[in-house]
C-alpha cells in the first residue's frame, strides 16, 4: 500500500479475491479439494489480506490525530461485511 497507493492496492485485492472466488466455484464443480484450498485459501486469502490493510493504512494517513478511532471504524466495517 505504501509503495503503490490505495487505488492500485485495492484493485489488486479485488482481482485476487475475485479470482479466488471464481476459482473456488470451478474447484467445487470439478470436486477438487486441492484446487479449493489453492483458490479459496491462498489466492482469496491474499486478496482479503491486501483488502484489509488498504483502508486501514489509508485512514491512518487521513486522520493522524485520531488513528485509533479511524482504525476501529475500518475494522468495524469488516465485521459488518
Amino acid at each position: 500500500v505504501e509503495k503503490y497507493g490505495p487505488r492500485k492496492s485495492g484493485l489488486a485485492a479485488a482481482c485476487f479475491f475475485g479470482t479466488g472466488m471464481l476459482g473456488s466455484a470451478l474447484a467445487l464443480h470439478l470436486h477438487s479439494l486441492v484446487l479449493l484450498y489453492l483458490f479459496y485459501g491462498v489466492i482469496g486469502g491474499i486478496g482479503l489480506g491486501i483488502g484489509y490493510i488498504t483502508p486501514v493504512s489509508t485512514l491512518v494517513k487521513w486522520f493522524p490525530k485520531h488513528r485509533g478511532f479511524a482504525t476501529g471504524l475500518a475494522i468495524m466495517g469488516f465485521g459488518f461485511a
